[in-house]
């Protein structure tokens, strides 16, 4: 996708509706609303005998495009806190349905890359597929009847979905994704420009939003995957899951072009790093060669030790704050300040660090909220590099750094460490980073982090407006 003039950030470059939203591997979800379905107050219904949320949910139109082809088959669903396979043919049937309802979108959709071939080659995986799903949607009554489809055809659709679907809502083992008709066309950069904001409720509307300032001619890109992962496991992800191999500049870079998320300290030398020198030979064995003395490391090593301290960090609980700080400081002992094992710890700490039932920032010793206010400024410098520009990420870092250092400077002023005219510039110093912080998250989706950072913001703002307004009278008065 290509930009026809200037985009400016913050900008929006178009506006996507979900063609189709269905189950992505989860617990057993309302079929109208994607709710989740609770145990005491759900209702089934008398045809499909899936389980909804209510009467209304029932009488909905997503459910009931698709409540006659489900005859009979919800009475599948008997737990509501694992996983069921029925869930997996609920998107593919609504894709299909679109042929038949909506036949412009689906000649659309239908010319979707799906990699079908590549996918087949995983015989176990393509046992599962045909069994759990294009068997199940082959013998749906009227499948046959009105000639909508063939298996032929469905794993086509399977394939499609697997390649071109966006994740709207994932969290406590319940998650839904659609297909959108435009937001499938930006590629993907390790470095990108736009973001989408996913609306989690129907329509299900995505907004494409510049971050940057794109140039008319300028290719629109997108990620597809956690940008602050390490080359290998990028270049990894992105061949099994969209089988391209990148070679964006960043990943060519062995300085990834500064964002350092794969180096290693180096052992040899003071202050020296690691790096991958051959990122893009994948048919080779790595080169890692420190920038500094020109050590060279032992690949071997490199790889079992950042695959060890990587599954240490997924066996700690995401809100196990003393956990995950533990875990912080042993791995800055081997790896680069940036690398990606530290960028997730810190993705995972500063949101919850300095923050209690019942407690805020104000509550914690001026060390922790020195600490939360560090992490803060590594993952900027990270993210400046590798999401540059008005991101919700940045957005979220922006009010948890304003936060540490206005009470820190509270603190130090009420201990009369500090006088008015300094206080002052540390509010204002707050206010800048308020006032970016909101151009990153502007009319963020409800129900969201970005909305709670939004909101917070804003609020936020318009308290230290006042005061430094309060403090810059009493200054002026005293002069």
């Amino acid at each position: 996708m290509v930009a026809s003039r200037d985009i400016q950030p913050g900008e929006v470059v178009f506006q996507d509706r979900a063609a189709a939203v269905g189950p992505s591997e989860s617990n057993p979800l309302c079929l109208d609303c994607n709710g989740k379905i609770v145990e005491e107050k759900f209702l089934r219904c008398s045809v499909c005998l899936f389980p909804l949320c209510d009467e209304e949910c029932i009488k909905g139109f997503e459910h009931l495009k698709i409540c006659a082809y489900l005859k009979g088959k919800g009475s599948q669903v008997k737990s509501f806190e694992e996983p069921n396979p029925i869930y997996d043919v609920i998107l593919p049937l609504k894709l299909l349905l679109l042929k038949k309802n909506q036949p412009e979108w689906y000649s659309i959709l239908i010319n979707f890359m799906d990699h079908i071939e590549y996918r087949k080659s995983f015989a176990e995986y393509w046992d599962q597929v045909k069994t759990n799903v294009i068997d199940v949607i082959m013998g749906m009554p009227g499948i046959v009847e009105e000639g909508l489809t063939n298996e032929s055809e469905l794993c086509q659709i399977i394939g499609i979905l697997e390649t071109n679907t966006h994740e709207i809502y994932n969290r406590h083992g319940y998650c839904y994704r659609g297909i959108y008709p435009i937001s499938s066309f930006p590629s993907h950069n390790c470095i990108v420009n736009a973001r989408p904001k996913m609306i989690k409720e129907a329509p299900y509307i995505s907004i494409f939003q510049a971050n940057v300032q794109i140039s008319k001619g300028g290719d629109i890109f997108t990620t597809y995957i956690w940008p602050h992962l390490p080359t290998r496991k990028r270049r990894q992800t992105l061949r099994e899951g969209w089988h391209f191999s990148c070679t964006c500049p960043r990943c060519s870079d062995p300085s990834e072009l500064g964002a350092l998320t794969s180096a290693i300290l180096c052992k040899s030398c003071q202050g020296g790093y690691l790096l991958h020198e051959n990122p893009l030979e994948d048919d080779k064995p790595e080169q890692w060669k420190c920038h500094q003395c020109g050590e060279n490391g032992n690949s071997d090593e490199i790889l079992a030790m950042v695959d060890e301290l990587t599954n240490e960090v997924e066996n700690i609980k995401r809100d196990d704050v003393e956990g995950n700080l533990k875990q912080l400081k042993k791995c800055r002992k081997t790896l680069h300040c940036n690398h990606s094992v530290l960028t997730e710890l810190r993705v995972r700490v500063i949101p919850i660090i300095c923050r209690g039932p019942g407690k805020g920032t104000q509550h914690f010793p001026d060390e922790t909220i020195e600490h939360k206010k560090k992490l803060c400024q590594e993952n900027l410098a990270v993210l400046k590099v590798i999401t540059p520009g008005l991101t919700r990420q940045r957005g979220g870092w922006l009010f948890e750094l304003q936060d540490s250092i206005f009470y820190l400077g509270k603190r130090q002023y009420e201990e009369g460490k500090l006088d008015d005219i300094k206080f002052n510039e540390i509010l204002k110093e707050c206010k800048q980073l308020l006032i970016e912080c909101c151009k990153c998250l502007n009319n963020e989706p409800h129900n969201t982090v970005e909305k709670f950072y939004e909101m917070s913001a804003k609020g936020a703002l318009k308290v230290l407006s006042e005061q430094i307004l309060m403090l810059s009278c009493v200054t002026g008065m005293r002069g």
